[in-house]
């Protein structure tokens, strides 16, 4: 049985993906950025062509700096003020389509996570509600409580930089972003624990112990050559909290998505992908009823986000 059609329906993060955190003035532009799919940076006197010539011209540029906030290019101090306004119009500028995006509120109560979607600068000169002109296009994902987020978003949000990388947190923003991926050889199934309540020990085990089961039971019947013993469980067991599957290749936690996910609302298809795939995993379904019912109970128990587990693929 070929399972490549839905294997190639999750989405893959590149390794090299950038992850960033960008202020807005205070949280002043926060609501502007989310509902205009935007970010922006100030140094308006950077214009376009400055930006167009930003690495021939460094030189040119880091003076323009000078002048116009008053510093001296020859003094150490001021020095590292003109190079840290530079790279951070530079890496303004270097932002990759897909790159990962995070912007805090008034506050920091909040995040917003989006994705970068153009591959250019562009310029808006007259926005009354935005003083800033040198703009990038952001695809918004999520908007959330940074109480209902891991606690290492409370390190992500003393930045005080205007734009920084944050990649040492990629791992907890993948998992903000995403319910399954694919992420350096290893496949990522994330559940969303919504519940409010004490998290019984018995149903988080059902969950586990049944989806381990699966996997294990997938892999043998469709011979998928995975090692189930190399996988991992991470859990962050604050309520809200996730549990995250890792699966090596991971051929096996995908399908278990899929089984949970459109094929548990009563479809018989999967766009994309073959009717005998799909036929084998309806009986697949059938025959472990017990087990994907003990699964589905404990969803139910720790309120996990069914939303997202349906719309995986």
């Amino acid at each position: 049985m070929n399972f490549n059609d839905i294997i190639d329906q999750v989405n893959e993060i590149a390794p090299d993906k950038g992850y960033w955190f960008v202020r807005t003035d205070g949280g002043e532009y926060f609501e502007h950025f989310y509902e205009k799919k935007i970010i922006a940076i100030g140094w308006d006197y950077i214009n376009m062509h400055d930006i167009n010539t930003l690495v021939t011209s460094e030189f040119d540029i880091k003076m323009k700096i000078a002048r116009k906030e008053g510093l001296d290019i020859d003094k150490s101090k001021d020095k590292g003020k003109i190079t840290s306004i530079y790279n951070k119009i530079k890496a303004f500028k270097e932002l990759r389509r897909n790159d990962f995006v995070v912007i805090p509120n008034d506050g920091s109560n909040r995040l917003a996570f989006g994705v970068v979607a153009d591959d250019n600068v562009f310029t808006i000169i007259d926005d009354p509600d935005c003083s800033f002109h040198k703009r990038r296009k952001i695809n918004w994902l999520e908007n959330k409580d940074i109480d209902d987020l891991d606690s290492i978003f409370y390190q992500v949000k003393i930045n005080r930089h205007s734009i920084s990388s944050i990649k040492n947190y990629q791992s907890y923003i993948d998992k903000v972003v995403s319910t399954l991926f694919l992420k350096n050889g290893f496949s990522h199934y994330v559940l969303d624990i919504r519940t409010d309540e004490d998290v019984h020990i018995k149903t988080l085990l059902d969950l586990i112990n049944n989806i381990t089961v699966l996997a294990e039971k997938l892999n043998t019947e469709f011979h998928l050559g995975e090692n189930i013993d190399e996988s991992s469980i991470k859990l962050n067991l604050q309520s809200p909290g996730k549990i995250e599957f890792k699966f090596l290749n991971g051929k096996s936690i995908i399908l278990i998505a899929a089984l949970l996910g459109p094929l548990s609302l009563g479809s018989d298809s999967i766009v994309g992908v073959d009717k005998s795939t799909i036929d084998a995993l309806i009986e697949f379904k059938r025959v472990n009823t017990d087990s994907l019912e003990k699964i589905e109970k404990a969803i139910d128990e720790l309120e996990i986000d069914r939303k997202k587990i349906n719309s995986i693929l």
